[in-house]
């Protein structure tokens, strides 16, 4: 796929843009990866680009979005 973008792969059943939204709201701006990909994927996706952040923002995103995932079960 995307040389700049990290693809995350959720559960069966996750509604990526309830994800995605729930990372909003956490300041971490993420995309659902059906926008990306032909048909319906096998399982639900998320697009976090990070071609314009340093490593310290990925550490703080990653933190985030570990609170997102923990929140949404």
């Amino acid at each position: 796929m995307d040389g700049v973008c990290l693809w995350l792969r959720l559960p069966r059943g996750a509604d990526d843009q309830v994800v995605v939204e729930r990372a909003l709201a956490h300041g971490v701006t993420a995309s659902p990866g059906r926008l990306y990909v032909i048909g319906e994927p096998e399982h639900p996706l998320l697009r976090l680009s990070f071609a314009a952040i340093d490593s310290l923002s990925i550490d703080e995103t990653v933190r985030r979005l570990a609170i997102v995932f923990a929140e949404g079960r």
